[in-house]
This record gives C-alpha cells, sequence and structure tokens, in this order.
C-alpha cells in the first residue's frame, strides 16, 4: 500500500524508479554490511517503502524491524549509520545530488490492524446488521 507524499501531486516515474533503486541498495547494505552496531547485530530490518522528495535530494525510508520493541533504537542506529550508507549508495548510483537518507518507523501495519479491529467490534457489527 503507498503511501501519498504531502504534496498532493503523484511522485513521478523518475522518483518512483530512484526510490525503487535505493530501496535495493539499502537491502542490500543491510544484508551484507557490518556496521559494529550492536542494534543492528541483534534485529533484522525490512525496508517497506522508500519515498523520494521531487527534486531527489532526500529519501525517507520506511522500516520495520522484526523486533517491535526495539523500534526507536533501531531507527535512531539506521539514522547514525546513514552517512556511511550513503557513501556505500553513491558507489552505485549515478545522480547529480546523492539524497539525505532519513530513516523513519512504518506505522501502516499498525493503522490496518487497528481499522480491523474497529470493523469487527461488536458496535460496528450492529450498525452493519442494520
Amino acid at each position: 500500500m503507498a503511501r501519498k507524499p504531502n504534496n498532493t501531486r503523484a511522485p513521478s516515474q523518475r522518483q518512483l524508479k530512484v526510490a525503487e533503486h535505493i530501496r535495493h541498495m539499502l537491502s542490500t547494505i543491510l544484508q551484507r554490511e557490518d556496521f559494529h552496531d550492536p542494534i543492528l547485530k541483534k534485529t533484522s530490518v525490512n525496508i517497506s517503502q522508500v519515498s523520494m522528495s521531487p527534486d531527489l535530494r532526500h529519501a525517507r525510508i520506511y522500516i520495520v524491524p522484526l523486533a517491535k520493541d526495539l523500534m526507536t533504537s533501531v531507527v535512531d542506529a539506521l539514522n547514525r549509520h546513514g552517512y556511511a550508507m550513503r557513501k556505500m549508495i553513491a558507489k552505485n548510483l549515478t545522480m547529480r545530488f546523492l539524497p539525505k537518507l532519513n530513516f523513519v518507523e512504518d506505522d501502516l501495519i499498525d493503522q490496518v490492524s487497528k481499522i480491523e479491529e474497529l470493523l469487527h467490534s461488536d458496535h460496528v457489527a450492529q450498525d452493519l446488521k442494520k
């Protein structure tokens, strides 16, 4: 499920292409590289989506760690190592400006489960019977 950017315009093909390329490179980097960070060593991270700014200078990376209780510490650790990951991406990405990486928590799964819970509640079920 794609997120809408802050502006009302849909992302361009170039934005989508660069975002997907960065997502693939980051997932490879997170699998193969060792950042000497105890938090990143003990949990796996899933990159659900990357969204690019219209000028391609900023990338917002939505992540879901497998250990939900470590969400904030994993996001902080990834943002600390963002510059090193940016340098690794620069080797494979040929662009005039390399985007700044900003890792954020992906709360889409929580939102979906909350909506599911509401739809299955007794109060809503009673309204649907009418």
